[in-house]
């Protein structure tokens, strides 16, 4: 499997009939107040969506998809990880993956990465590192 392209967002959609994947609200920043610093509060009350775009490579038997999504707050140190395994079935051209976020994780002001990692070869190799920048905005 190859990776293709990840994007972080607050929702998503998957028409039935068509199977057209919408994605809303494409983020690469969010600004929170900072009264939201006051409440001492470990996670920013937000949902999010980090879907990703696999194309498979060999069509011709069953596989595995073996995913962890590590989120990195601005000092490189780890908050979170996300893991998912994706059965794949013999003939699959592309497959599409959706982890869902309840509540961001908040350690300072700055950027924090989702690194998408996929295990090749019995070992996690890094295919994707989404950035989300996180400011703080006074309140005048």
């Amino acid at each position: 499997m190859k990776h293709i392209w990840s994007v972080l967002c607050s929702g998503s959609s998957i028409d039935i009939e068509t199977s057209a994947l919408s994605l809303f609200n494409c983020l690469s920043k969010i600004n929170i107040s900072d009264k939201f610093l006051e409440s001492n509060q470990k996670a920013i009350p937000i949902k999010l969506e980090l879907i990703s775009f696999w194309i498979i490579e060999k069509e011709d038997k069953d596989g595995k998809l073996e995913i962890k999504v590590e989120l990195l707050n601005p000092k490189n140190k780890i908050l979170d990880h996300f893991d998912k395994s994706l059965d794949i079935r013999k003939k699959a051209s592309r497959i599409r993956n959706r982890i869902r976020i309840k509540g961001m994780p908040f350690s300072c002001e700055g950027r924090y990465f989702f690194k998408v990692k996929q295990k090749q070869n019995k070992k996690y190799e890094t295919v994707a590192n989404i950035p989300l920048e996180i400011r703080v905005k006074k309140k005048l």
